[in-house]
């Protein structure tokens, strides 16, 4: 009989990938980053004339659409970030202090950096390739500090295996160069070859050749990503061939068309000895936050705003799956930016004076522009370099709600709508000090 798996057991591993999809064995464990994996099926039944329920079905397609939650973490959010905003290069201003900028425009929010997401225990796995994060929503108040939202990849695959605490499994890459029009190659491993294979298999064929191997038994090997000869390919090696420094496997071909065209297999992790990697944590403190906010671009992160009792930012969905009627891309091909109208920043306010005289100026006719700063500034890096979130925001006033009684303060809701702003270089600009050099 199979053991139970504890849910609090359960570990969250992300890599970045350089192909869509083509996964790469997750080695970085994020401590207070969780992802609940949701599958998604396009299904469809049919009935038949004079039935009264369905006959037959099919299932079209699959996906996932993972959900996330973390504590506002200077270290983790590098990753969520570069997730929705695209990868940007840190500069290093001294020792082990690194600086994250994104400045996404209001026609163009960055190319995003896609992940392998791993989640399981020393008793099995599910990998989820080709996950985008898709929104995002921070929540900031005496009650709270998080962060969540949603994501989107391709299918789950259930049958990873087992996570090992001290070794990682082997992940191999399989491309075909030279773009040929026909023609099959072969694979082989520890000395047995599999049948033919054509020059546009899909992950599934690749899959079934090297389960018909009588020295690899089903679920040993899994493999991911888009079909060939396009597409890039890579194979796992899990369950009784996990934890193990698989030698590289071998291929021939008689591809045909193109030019030169070949078959290229390639290590991507090597298994046995653990690389994986804990990023360390670094959440944000309530007591670290502070609110600016100023009527010019020149004068952001001048006014300090003490009367603040809750801070909120939301970015709703930013991307759409672009789902294909072809048989390389089961899940989808990729995905494409949408328009992104939703996108704001809510602050509740003490109710006073101060807060009255403000919105006279805010809440007017003219929507003027106003320029928001949320920042956090924690403990010290090196020198004078601090782990610093800091986060500027172009808005105009959206309707506020007269009243909010937050724990017996008498308190003003304002949504503030993001716009774009040549001065700020587009609706916000996101800047973070930490200790991550790369993703």
């Amino acid at each position: 009989m199979a053991a139970s798996r504890a849910d609090v057991n359960q570990k969250l591993y992300l890599s970045p990938e350089t192909v869509i999809g083509a996964a790469v064995m997750p080695l970085k464990v994020f401590p207070s980053l969780s992802i609940e994996f949701e599958r998604v099926q396009d299904d469809q039944f049919y009935r038949p004339t004079g039935q009264l329920v369905p006959g037959s079905g099919v299932k079209h397609r699959e996906w996932s659409e993972p959900k996330y939650k973390a504590a506002i973490d200077y270290n983790e959010l590098a990753y969520i970030f570069s997730g929705l905003f695209g990868v940007v290069t840190p500069t290093n201003p001294a020792g082990s202090a690194y600086i994250w900028t994104w400045t996404p425009t209001e026609s163009n929010f960055g190319t995003p950096q896609t992940f392998s997401a791993r989640m399981g225990d020393t008793l099995a796995s599910a990998l989820v390739p080709g996950m985008y994060f898709n929104s995002f929503d921070m929540k900031l108040s005496d009650d709270t500090a998080e962060v969540s939202g949603d994501c989107f990849g391709y299918a789950i695959e259930d049958n990873e295996g087992p996570i090992s605490a001290t070794l990682s499994d082997e992940a191999q890459q399989l491309t075909i160069t030279g773009a040929p029009t026909g023609g099959t190659f072969t694979i082989t491993y520890a000395a047995q070859t599999t049948t033919a294979i054509a020059y546009n298999a899909s992950a599934a064929d690749v899959e079934a050749a090297l389960w018909a191997l009588s020295n690899i038994a089903d679920q040993d090997v899994q493999v991911y990503g888009s079909g060939l000869p396009d597409g890039t390919l890579t194979i796992h090696f899990v369950n009784a061939l996990g934890a193990t420094n698989v030698a590289t496997l071998t291929t021939t071909d008689t591809l045909t068309g193109g030019t030169a065209p070949a078959t290229v297999i390639s290590t991507l992790t090597a298994g046995g000895a653990s690389s994986y990697s804990t990023i360390s944590q670094q959440p944000v403190s309530k007591n670290q936050v502070n609110l600016y906010i100023d009527s010019t671009f020149g004068a952001i992160g001048t006014t300090k705003f003490c009367d603040a009792l809750e801070l909120g930012l939301t970015i709703p969905k930013i991307r759409e799956m672009v789902k294909v009627l072809c048989t390389y891309f089961p899940s989808f091909k990729d995905a494409v930016a949408i328009a992104v109208e939703a996108m704001s920043a809510t602050t509740v306010l003490i109710k006073n004076t101060a807060v009255i005289s403000f919105m006279n100026s805010y809440n007017v006719a003219s929507k003027p522009t106003y320029y928001f700063r949320y920042e956090a500034i924690g403990a010290t890096i090196t020198g004078a370099h601090k782990y610093t979130l800091t986060i500027d925001m172009a808005v105009k006033c959206a309707t506020p709600k007269e009243r909010r009684n937050v724990k017996g303060v008498y308190a003003y809701e304002i949504a503030n709508q993001f716009v774009a702003d040549s001065s700020l270089g587009g609706p916000i600009k996101i800047t973070l000090k930490n200790t991550v050099s790369a993703l």
